[in-house]
């Protein structure tokens, strides 16, 4: 005759329990991340047109959108530095800087781009987004604006040296100069703006000859 312990069935049915409570959690889990991927799936679906359009876009390449024009006359001066022990005699740096300058004067003209390269948009920068008409459009995230380095002609007005130095690198350091000068210009009269500007203007009338819709371009 087999006698049984109250106390233990009584465990063992609780085990039980917490066994079917825990396989009910896991499977409620399981459901709700199937059901939570596939909705983002759903969300970031791409519509079947998409390939097209960004393979339009990228055959745009560098865009340059916006050209700035500058001329302006612009003046260098170089010297050299007291070197060795010259350089900690009091008032050498005036006196050398004054016996070894040169000056260059010239006429500076030249111009700014800057643009967008469109080549370097990916499936990444394009996200999909639901429509008012049950529809799914699109968001491109583009690139920043880039400023391409100036393109600068100098005429020289006057060029002076003195006896003791002759800077032959000051004309190539004045057109430097005015690159840098021409380059801020642009920036301070809002280039970067009018890029993205230039750019979205050009994109949307890509989009209106490929008769796409519910495409928008942000930067």
């Amino acid at each position: 005759m087999t006698v049984t312990d109250p106390g233990f069935s009584k465990q063992k049915n609780n085990k039980i329990l917490v066994g079917m409570i825990l396989s009910g959690v896991i499977l409620l889990s399981c459901l709700f991340t199937a059901l939570w991927v596939g909705h983002v799936h759903e969300e970031n679906r791409l519509p079947a047109d998409t390939g097209p359009v960004l393979e339009a876009i990228k055959q745009l390449g560098q865009l340059h959108t916006v050209s700035y024009h500058f001329k302006d006359t612009v003046q260098q001066q170089t010297h050299e530095e007291p070197k060795g022990f010259w350089a900690d005699i009091p008032g050498a740096k005036s006196v050398v800087a004054w016996a070894t300058a040169n000056h260059a004067l010239v006429i500076a003209e030249g111009n700014v781009q800057a643009g967008v390269d469109l080549s370097k948009v990916t499936t990444d920068d394009v996200k999909s987004k639901p429509m008012a008409d049950g529809k799914r459009g699109l968001i491109v995230q583009l690139p920043p604006v880039t400023i391409y380095p100036p393109n600068v002609h100098v005429r020289v007005v006057n060029e002076s040296d003195s006896i003791f130095y002759h800077d032959k690198n000051i004309i190539p350091q004045t057109e430097a100069h005015a690159a840098q000068i021409f380059q801020q210009s642009a920036i301070d009269k809002g280039i970067v703006a009018t890029a993205q500007q230039n750019t979205l203007h050009q994109l949307k009338t890509l989009m209106t000859k490929l008769k796409v819709k519910n495409v928008t371009f942000v930067f």
